[in-house]
């Protein structure tokens, strides 16, 4: 029962920081697209 936990932990965690990831590089998109349009 405890490596079932562990291993869903793990997923989680995982999810969490591609997640974190993706908004990153959406952010770093968005802010790019920003300064094309400003100049």
């Amino acid at each position: 029962l405890k490596m079932v936990i562990i291993h869903y932990v793990q997923q989680l965690i995982r999810i969490i920081t591609i997640g974190a990831r993706l908004n990153k590089d959406k952010s770093a998109i968005g802010a790019r697209l920003i300064q094309i349009h400003a100049t």
